[in-house]
């Protein structure tokens, strides 16, 4: 039982192939190469290459896309057919083993291959030259590619030098992103369609029971917003030309919140890429606005009414940054707080738990939040501009020590690298070698100039600054959790 995938076959087709295949519809899928990227075939268990590719990329790709995460078969078989006498067998095969392709996940050589491949292709495929010439131009090739490989490895083995400052800000850094709200996921990005949605007649926003299906309906009003997207080169048309034919006939346009089932399924996932977030993200942000007196429940901060300042830092420098900030006032007191209320202000948010607080019995609440809102302001600019002042000092200090870090991690990875290549040089002298000492030469002149040319970078980046922009104020009842 076979089914057929190539070129011609668009691409809910090729989705409808892909879910039969998942159920066993059919024992073997014969495909071009419109199958070696973008879909995933974990379920399978064998790759017959009919057709050689050249390019050990290319072969390293159909591989890929079996062997991946969800696979369940113990090994991986991989046929290749060829015709002995052929240049597929006397050199491509050659090329592809040496590598590792057929063993080994060449990832890591990607890089390399690419910048080689032209050398690696006139090498295979310049009929001008002997057999004898082809495979010595090969050989030297091969074997800069694996100096390359090597000098990877240098790195890698110096990775503790390089990266010994930086693992302190790591440690904890997912428990931290969490708790203080300042990371967006997918349920943010629901929020986002879903006040877009909000904004516009007819338009329609729904996450089925299972929570794992978005649909999104939308109107002939917001399709600008959509070709804003195209305009600005985000898309293509052919993409938002199909999304805004169904916008205009008003029609569900279904999206996945779970990506294990849209991989089974083909269906799409939603994304911080999707065109309909792009769009969404477009709107102006007085039209984003959902709400200005919100509540929201905690047991981390003291029950109360508050109002908060949220504004973005922006870092640039050595290790650009940008997070949220925000300064609380307790409206009993009329004073700055101490109290966490804006993280969880910003966790509420991320988590698309915010709620409107309905007006009606805490008038004198609204009415103060109205009255002192200047002085409230000012009071909460002021404290974010004290921490400004205080944090562009760390930072700059910081900044200044980080860079003579990597200044000195980088001329310690370069006096090991050169040290190799000399060594490499003198054994290849003293085995009479001669062939490939230029290629150890070029490598070693090309550290010198990787090194100027990241010492430049680091002087551009000594000294850092920062921006800070307000987001949004809001006042904020806190109830206990």
């Amino acid at each position: 039982r076979i089914a057929v995938m190539h070129g011609g076959v668009g691409r809910e087709a090729r989705h409808d192939i892909m879910r039969r295949f998942r159920e066993n519809d059919f024992d073997v899928l014969l495909a071009s190469r419109v199958a070696s990227e973008g879909l995933d075939f974990e379920f399978c268990s064998a790759v017959v290459n009919y057709d050689l590719p050249w390019n050990p990329m290319e072969v390293e790709q159909r591989i890929g896309r079996v062997d991946r995460f969800g696979q369940i078969a113990e090994k991986i078989r991989i046929l290749n057919f060829h015709t002995p006498g052929t240049i597929e067998s006397d050199i491509i095969e050659r090329v592809h083993q040496r590598i590792g392709v057929f063993t080994d996940s060449i990832g890591e050589l990607e890089p390399i291959l690419q910048s080689r491949m032209g050398d690696l292709r006139r090498a295979m495929f310049d009929f001008a030259l002997t057999k004898t010439e082809r495979e010595r131009r090969l050989n030297e090739t091969l074997a800069a590619i694996e100096e390359q490989r090597l000098a990877i490895d240098d790195v890698e083995a110096a990775a503790s030098y390089l990266s010994s400052t930086d693992t302190a800000e790591i440690d904890g850094l997912e428990e931290d992103l969490l708790k203080s709200g300042r990371y967006i996921g997918q349920p943010e990005l629901v929020h986002l369609l879903r006040d877009w949605a909000a904004s516009a007649p007819n338009a329609h926003c729904e996450v089925n029971s299972g929570g794992a299906l978005l649909t999104f309906r939308g109107t002939a009003a917001m399709e600008q917003h959509l070709r804003g997207v195209q305009s600005e080169g985000e898309r293509s048309r052919t993409e938002i030309d199909k999304l805004a034919k169904a916008m205009l006939d008003e029609r569900d346009l279904v999206l996945c919140l779970d990506p294990d089932h849209a991989r089974k399924t083909g269906q799409r996932l939603l994304s911080a890429n999707n065109p309909l977030v792009r769009a969404a993200l477009r709107v102006p942000g007085s039209s984003q606005a959902r709400f200005a007196h919100i509540r929201i429940n905690s047991a981390s901060v003291t029950p109360g009414s508050y109002f908060v300042l949220v504004a973005l830092a922006r870092w640039v420098g050595l290790q650009p940054s940008a997070e949220f900030w925000t300064a609380a006032v307790d409206l009993d007191t009329g004073i700055l707080t101490d109290e966490p209320v804006g993280s969880a202000v910003l966790a509420a948010l991320a988590e698309s738990q915010l709620e409107e607080h309905q007006t009606g019995t805490d008038v004198d609440v609204d009415v103060q939040l109205d009255v002192d809102l200047d002085v409230h302001l000012g009071e909460a600019e002021r404290s974010i501009w004290k921490r400004y002042d205080e944090e562009l000092r760390r930072r700059q200090a910081m900044n200044t020590a980080l860079v003579e870090s990597r200044r000195i991690s980088l001329q310690e990875t370069h006096d090991r690298k050169v040290a190799q290549i000399d060594r490499r040089i003198e054994t290849l002298r003293e085995r009479g070698s001669t062939g490939v000492i230029h290629l150890h030469e070029a490598q070693r002149s090309n550290q010198d100039r990787l090194l100027w040319e990241a010492v430049e970078r680091l002087d551009r980046s000594r000294k850092g600054h920062m921006d800070i922009e307000t987001i949004a104020v809001c006042g904020v009842e806190v109830t206990p959790d």
